[in-house]
């Protein structure tokens, strides 16, 4: 009866690392990269976020100095197909108090538009092939 059991738990859990995306996908991706920049300055602090329209899984790339990003995954890249692409203010971890536990807050900054935070309004897509891909994002008002 043991030897099932841990024969059970193995599948489980490679079911559950499966699941969770700790193998990879075995699909070609595409290394995905470029700059963003507001009023033609780079914004050097943030994230770029991509959703895909459809099948396959949110992903962020952090802002670099320079506006620069580059999407890094398990799996190398993104998955071919479309995404919407949002550009989000850094998040801000408070530390816990006596009186509150920490929390995060999003930081206040002018060079990311409201209009651009949302992926449903920001008007950014891109759709991703199986070769790299650059995005420019020049945001303005």
């Amino acid at each position: 009866m043991n030897r099932y059991y841990g024969f059970a738990m193995i599948v489980v859990m490679l079911g559950f690392f499966s699941g969770c995306g700790y193998f990879r996908s075995g699909k070609p991706t595409a290394a995905v990269s470029g700059h963003v920049t507001y009023q033609g300055k780079p914004v050097n602090e943030g994230q770029v976020i991509f959703i895909p329209v459809g099948e396959g899984y949110a992903v962020s790339a952090e802002l670099q100095s320079g506006g620069t990003y580059r999407v890094q995954t398990q799996d190398g890249g993104l998955l071919p197909g479309s995404y919407q692409v949002s550009v989000v203010p850094p998040v801000i971890k408070l530390p816990d108090t006596p009186q509150t536990p920490g929390q995060e807050i999003t930081k206040e900054v002018d060079n990311i538009p409201a209009k651009y935070r949302s992926t449903s309004t920001s008007g950014l897509e891109i759709t991703v092939k199986t070769k790299a891909t650059t995005l420019d994002i020049a945001m303005t008002d």
